[in-house]
């Protein structure tokens, strides 16, 4: 029931989730719905731009995996958690987010296996904002075959659709007509998924691709994708990647 609230994502309802994880008997009836709530939440919230409160949520995240898992898991959940807030969130404090991503994932992870969306995610911001065309065009390999799916690792992180970042990564690469379609994508996609951080993060994107095109017939489009942006990137303190 507390999942199903937190997937809602308004405010009453994420109070509601968190107030189950703070309970003094959260965990001890069944440690393992406790774990997977408790990551659930700081999913959704980070998903919807409650940055500050996720980050308060995964203290429990990550006391209720050492529990249930021990500490590589505790561990796996802190780090997969803080380097998607690190990445977006602007007002994220250094001392709470433990010294930002990490290591770049291992190549070897990402054709397959549970963890490599959630990686290549990563990946493809860290690609778009390093310039590198070399880097840029092996992420868009690796990512290419996903383009239709999620990055993220289940219920338990978001970070976009793969559409996004492929189109970022065409936009990097001078392919504009390519960018534009996958940005389109994700923007239907993140927007029916009340992904605010993610709709303004590809509104942006994309009214740099319109306008590198150069149609007068878009400017009416680009200023109002640009407007909006604007205003949550401001509201939600992301970072302008």
């Amino acid at each position: 029931r507390a999942m199903a609230a937190a997937t809602l994502g308004d405010d009453g309802t994420v109070r509601d989730a968190l107030a189950l994880l703070e309970a003094p008997t959260a965990g001890e009836a069944d440690p393992f719905a406790t774990a997977m709530l408790a990551e659930r939440t700081v999913a959704v919230l980070t998903t919807a731009g409650h940055f500050a409160e996720a980050l308060a949520a995964l203290p429990v995240a990550v006391a209720a995996q050492r529990r249930l898992a021990g500490a590589e898991a505790a561990a796996a959940t802190a780090a997969r958690h803080r380097a998607v807030i690190v990445r977006l969130w602007a007002g994220a404090p250094a001392a709470d987010v433990g010294g930002g991503a990490g290591p770049p994932p291992d190549p070897r992870w990402w054709p397959d296996g549970a963890e490599s969306l959630h990686d290549l995610g990563l990946a493809a911001l860290a690609a778009c904002g390093s310039g590198d065309a070399d880097r840029i065009a092996r992420v868009r390999g690796r990512l290419a075959p996903y383009a239709d799916l999620v990055c993220g690792l289940g219920y338990r992180s978001f970070v976009g659709t793969a559409a996004f970042h492929l189109g970022r990564l065409a936009a990097a690469a001078g392919d504009g007509a390519e960018a534009e379609r996958h940005l389109q994508s994700a923007l239907r996609r993140h927007t029916a998924s009340q992904a605010r951080p993610w709709v303004t993060l590809t509104q942006a994107a994309l009214a740099d691709v319109l306008e590198a095109r150069g149609r007068t017939s878009d400017r009416e489009w680009i200023a109002a994708l640009r407007a909006e942006a604007r205003w949550v990137t401001d509201s939600l303190a992301l970072r302008r990647l």
